[in-house]
């Protein structure tokens, strides 16, 4: 665990990561843990997900 308040305070800290991670994605093949769970989460957020259509059937029976 990293304790930021013993570095040089929280805000700092942050705005250190955010710098460091920016810096990282300016190169390319670069990846971060998350990120493309986070994009799929938002692509699913806009677009939607497919279901089977049984399954659909399903869902709206048990939403009454």
């Amino acid at each position: 665990m990293i304790d930021p308040a013993a570095l040089a305070g929280r805000d700092v800290y942050l705005e250190r990561v955010e710098t460091l991670i920016g810096m990282m994605l300016q190169d390319a093949g670069v990846r971060l843990p998350g990120a493309r769970r986070a994009a799929l989460a938002a692509k699913a957020g806009v677009e939607g997900i497919e279901i089977p259509q049984v399954l659909a059937v399903q869902l709206e029976v048990l939403a009454g």
